[in-house]
């Protein structure tokens, strides 16, 4: 399954982003051509909400965030080098 995750981070401490950042890494297959916005496969099947669950203890209170399962029904523009292809290789069920 393929899920977008949007994130509203407020902390402006490195380490806090950088735990959340690690956190998503972790979940599985990902990629952030946005600043707030990462698109991840992850590597253990899971809901939206397990997802959030894995991600919130890293996040302060302020944060917010926003996970939709997406599916192969796609499009973008100016995306990068290799995204498409990065695109193809996942699974969307």
């Amino acid at each position: 399954m393929m899920y977008m995750v949007m994130m509203e981070i407020r902390t402006t401490k490195p380490e806090a982003r950088d735990k959340i950042m690690s956190a998503m890494k972790d979940i599985g297959h990902w990629s952030n051509r946005f600043e707030t916005l990462w698109l991840v496969e992850p590597y253990q099947k899971m809901s939206a909400t397990q997802l959030r669950d894995r991600i919130k203890p890293h996040m302060s209170t302020l944060d917010s965030v926003f996970v939709a399962q997406i599916h192969e029904n796609w499009a973008g523009r100016h995306m990068g080098l290799g995204f498409p292809e990065w695109m193809a290789r996942r699974s969307f069920k």
